[in-house]
């Protein structure tokens, strides 16, 4: 949010897989928007200034031109429906996630739990969030710290046990059920003896 009288155009685009593919080709830099902007899909301008304070959500593309020079406040945070766009901007974007050396994959890594954990308390995210998780688990498992990945098998195991679970369960398919199965039991096999029915 801008402060006094400072005013930036945005230009954004949604994080969609074309989009996303299509920076994810570009070498980073900041010529990397003006090389494929004419191909970007879906771009919106907004004029933001004091009175009009604006919200990106997770993964959206954007660029920013200053109208009137001043102080930006700007701020990250999470929500319940911010998890699946954020998990699919990592599996659609495999060279921005390579790029990151070990300390920024542990950070990568650590956002990606803290947002699992903040969108698994809506119930209605639940579906879309773990039908998310599954496709992506490919770059999750080769990204990931042992440590990590147990947690967030930990936090599935936990799930599972929840009375709302079966109904969440009811509209996956038999595949995706065991794929999500194999996920907890390959983490936690030595640490968990017995896995609940409801994810057998």
């Amino acid at each position: 949010m801008p402060v006094g009288d400072t005013v930036k155009l945005f230009v954004c685009w949604p994080p969609t897989e074309h989009n996303l593919k299509l920076l994810d080709d570009e070498p980073p830099g900041p010529e990397r928007l003006s090389r494929i902007i004419d191909q970007l899909r879906g771009g919106r301008c907004v004029v933001v200034c004091r009175n009009n304070p604006l919200y990106l959500s997770s993964g959206c593309i954007h660029a920013v031109v200053t109208l009137r020079g001043g102080f930006m406040y700007a701020g990250n945070f999470m929500t319940a429906n911010n998890g699946t766009a954020f998990i699919r901007t990592l599996r659609l974007s495999p060279a921005f996630v390579d790029r990151y050396d070990d300390a920024g994959l542990r950070g990568l890594f650590a956002n990606l739990l803290d947002q699992i954990d903040t969108t698994l308390g809506r119930l209605s995210c639940w579906h879309s969030l773990i039908a998310e998780l599954i496709k992506s688990w490919p770059i999750i498992q080769r990204v990931g710290r042992k440590t990590e990945k147990k947690r967030l098998a930990e936090r599935l195991l936990r799930l599972s046990k929840e009375t709302q679970w079966q109904q969440v369960c009811a509209e996956f398919s038999d595949t995706d059920m065991s794929m999500l199965d194999d996920i907890v039991r390959v983490q936690l096999n030595r640490g968990v003896r017995r896995i609940p029915k409801s994810l057998t």
